[in-house]
């Protein structure tokens, strides 16, 4: 009979989660999860093939977290809570994030995080009567914006608090809702 492993797949999974994200992608090791472990590299080399396959269950980790703090965070409107999910964990995860950003990891496609994010469209009264093109002009300029607020979370740039930041967002949604609408008026 085989001796059972030391240490769990979800145990190494954290580990390696926890180095990720105070030190970044580029600091993983076998040997450094080990470490953090207080172990040998035996017990990850049993339960992963190797450390892209680790580094695989690591970005699917970061896309559950990320999905949690969008579905915590409930202020009645759907896209505004995924964007300030996304400045919340840009703060709470300010390496992942950089990483992220800088192309650091592939982060996989999380069909989880896009189907949210298309039922919050289509529970949002006021974009579930804009065209598809329409909305997808809408996310693109709403993304662009976010992803700048996100990485300024992330240097804390002029001590902007996360409260603040999300209240900037909050008014470019507005805003860029208010253009869409007005030219689909004009056009």
């Amino acid at each position: 009979m085989p001796r059972k492993g030391l240490f769990t797949k979800e145990q190494i999974i954290d580990a390696a989660f926890a180095i990720v994200d105070q030190e970044g992608f580029d600091h993983l090791t076998v040997r450094k999860i080990a470490s953090v472990l207080n172990s040998s590299v035996a017990p990850i080399y049993v339960n992963f093939v190797d450390i892209f396959e680790l580094k695989q269950e690591v970005v699917r980790k970061i896309n559950r977290v990320a999905l949690q703090l969008a579905q915590e965070t409930q202020t009645g409107n759907p896209l505004k809570d995924i964007g300030a999910a996304s400045i919340r964990f840009a703060f709470q995860h300010p390496k992942l994030f950089q990483d992220y950003i800088f192309g650091k990891f592939e982060f996989e496609q999380n069909n989880e995080v896009n189907e949210y994010v298309l039922n919050s469209i289509k529970e949002d009264g006021e974009l579930s009567s804009l065209s598809e093109k329409e909305v997808s002009v809408y996310l693109e300029k709403i993304r662009i914006y976010q992803t700048g607020l996100s990485i300024m979370a992330t240097n804390h740039f002029n001590h902007y608090s996360e409260v603040d930041l999300v209240g900037m967002l909050d008014e470019l949604s507005q805003d860029v809702l208010y253009s869409i609408k007005h030219k689909a008026k004009k056009g």
